[in-house]
């Protein structure tokens, strides 16, 4: 609607609010314009016409409620200002007389719990002692579990020390309200609510989750975050909706195999389980390639597994431990007599003695020999699984 038909609609829209038109006679309540009719009918500040005479030529006499006072016409208001002065007066009498009220039903209310507090009595304390660290306390400063006949008594230290301990082994009561009373003959249990105050922190979070867990586990396809461990009730098949996102921390992993969501996806292709368990199998068997070839070409002190690799030198190796090593064969705890000393060429065998080192022989060429045979009995392996 244009700005200027506004005040023209204003006039006659049945949602405005109005006055009634009794307020001249008092009634100070503001109504929409449709609920005028139904308003007027049981106002209770409308005149009252009255008849002086039945016999009488029937004259029309207006009273005014709430001043008592009788008009032969309604009352006027000769001017704005004396009309909002008059509503003004009635709404700050009517709130006045509101705040009255309900000063008096505070006041009562205060003055029944008063009455109440005085006729309870409080129980006096008693000395119980704990079966667990055979103190004597006070029962304020113990818990009762819930057995009807004998309920078993500790103190809040021996129930604090027993939950920090066993947070993640505790008997959970039956109901999941709290947990089983720490005496072994006794099935019934402590209530959540009387040991909640007395653990706090990390303790609190992971009781918190068993007593989730429990209340959960009877109900089926129950799915939950690896993050956040948020709960959500999944009806759908794992074929129809394969990802679970969380609604707390947005998290996006695999319903099936609990991988993340992004790991399905290279670049626009959607990677299926099984295909991400062959990648994986392959990345690992490579990896296992990969720290095998690594031992051979390094080698590890016997004494304080240090890793090392020869750059010049003999093949006397000497660690930082004091023990000793053959660089070729890797024997340990050897001297210079480990060596064969007579003149030949390396990798010939000698015809003198059975050493098979040489002092200054090269190791390079046996370490690439040896990678070669890993690298063939990897290819062989490759090749049967095929």
């Amino acid at each position: 609607m244009h700005e200027c038909k506004m005040d023209d609609h204003m006039e006659i829209c049945a949602g405005e609010l109005v006055r009634c038109p009794y307020y001249s006679c008092g009634c100070v309540t503001m109504l929409t314009r449709d609920r005028i009719l139904s308003h007027m009918n049981r106002c209770r500040n409308s005149p009252k016409a009255i008849k002086e005479n039945e016999d009488e030529e029937e004259k029309i006499l207006y009273i005014n409620i709430k001043t008592g006072s009788v008009h032969n016409e309604l009352p006027k208001i000769e001017t704005i200002e004396e009309l909002d002065e008059q509503e003004n007066f009635s709404v700050e009498e009517k709130q006045a007389e509101e705040e009255r009220q309900d000063e008096e039903e505070r006041h009562a209310e205060e003055e029944n719990f008063n009455i109440e507090e005085k006729d309870e009595v409080p129980p006096e304390p008693i000395e119980e002692q704990c079966p667990i660290c055979i103190e004597v306390v006070d029962s304020l400063e113990g818990i009762y579990c819930l057995q009807k006949n004998d309920s078993h008594f500790f103190c809040k230290n021996c129930i604090k020390m027993h939950i920090e301990t066993n947070v993640d082994e505790l008997i959970l009561s039956d109901s999941c309200d709290g947990i089983r009373c720490l005496l072994p003959e006794c099935n019934s249990e402590i209530l959540y609510g009387n040991i909640c105050p007395l653990v706090e922190g990390n303790i609190v979070r992971r009781l918190e989750a068993r007593f989730i867990d429990q209340n959960l586990s009877p109900i089926q396809n129950i799915e939950r975050c690896k993050s956040c461990n948020f709960a959500m009730l999944i009806e759908d098949s794992f074929e129809k909706y394969q990802f679970f996102i969380c609604l707390t921390c947005e998290a996006i992993f695999c319903r099936h195999c609990k991988r993340d969501g992004i790991k399905h996806y290279n670049e626009n292709e959607l990677l299926s389980c099984e295909r991400l368990n062959q990648i994986e199998a392959d990345e690992k068997n490579n990896r296992d390639i990969e720290n095998e070839m690594s031992e051979a070409v390094i080698r590890k002190c016997h004494k304080c597994g240090l890793a090392f690799m020869k750059q010049d030198g003999c093949n006397k190796m000497t660690c930082r431990c004091g023990a000793t090593q053959c660089y070729l064969c890797r024997a340990p705890n050897i001297f210079y007599d480990h060596f064969c000393g007579h003149d030949r060429n390396p990798g010939m065998p000698c015809n003198s003695c059975n050493k098979p080192c040489l002092l200054w022989e090269l190791a390079e060429p046996k370490d690439e020999e040896a990678i070669r045979l890993i690298q063939r009995r990897n290819n062989r392996n490759l090749e049967r699984i095929e």
